[in-house]
Order: C-alpha cells, then structure tokens, then sequence
C-alpha cells in the first residue's frame, strides 16, 4: 500500500487534486481482488482510475517483470505509458505495440567479394 502523502504526491505530478467517486470505486475494487470494468466517458479519469492500484500492488524488492497492461489501440498504449511516467513512481515502464507501416529507407546488396 502507499501512504496518503505518496498518493497526493502523485496526484499533484498529475495536476489532480483529488481522485473522483468512480477512481475512490474503482481503486477499491482492484485492490480488493475483483474483477473490474469500468465504465466511464473519455476524460474521466480510467487510465489513473486503474493505475493508481496497480501502483499500490507493485512490490519494490522484486525485480522484474510485475504487470502487463494491454490495450486495444496504439494510442490508448502510449497514453497509458505517459500517465504512467507522470505518476513519477520508480517503476520503470515500456510501451510495445505493433501495426506501424514500415518502409525500408536503402536497399541491401549483397556483393561477392573476390578472393
């Protein structure tokens, strides 16, 4: 668990200055083991609604691998990944994701080399 003062913390690096009654719900929720889906209109707030418990279940000796997070699109991944990073909490964060066009910029000759 983190402490109200670790909270605030980092709600203030959010530029929030207090969670909202769906985050309070939805932070309880997670925390107590359930399965949990939230529902809520762009911009309410979901991304730290589920964040902020996963912080609180991190656990600092363990080194490695603790969460994976997927998500449906590219950038509902990066977003993720910048709140995550705006949360300042210590964990290290990597956003992976794929469906990017890709176009090689040279094309590779092989020559023989003569002997």
């Amino acid at each position: 668990m983190i402490t109200p003062q670790q909270q605030e913390q980092i709600l203030k690096s959010l530029g929030i200055s207090a969670l909202k009654p769906m985050q309070e719900a939805a932070q309880k929720a997670i925390l107590q083991d359930n399965d949990t889906f939230l529902i809520a209109p762009t911009g309410s707030g979901k991304t730290i609604a589920f964040l902020l418990p996963i912080f609180q279940l991190l656990k600092p000796d363990q080194n490695s691998v603790q969460c994976l997070i997927l998500a449906p699109t590219r950038e509902l991944a990066l977003q993720i990944e910048q709140v995550w990073k705006k949360m300042a909490t210590g964990y290290k964060v990597n956003v992976c994701y794929g469906a990017i066009r890709w176009k090689p910029k040279s094309r590779i000759s092989v020559i023989p080399l003569p002997y």
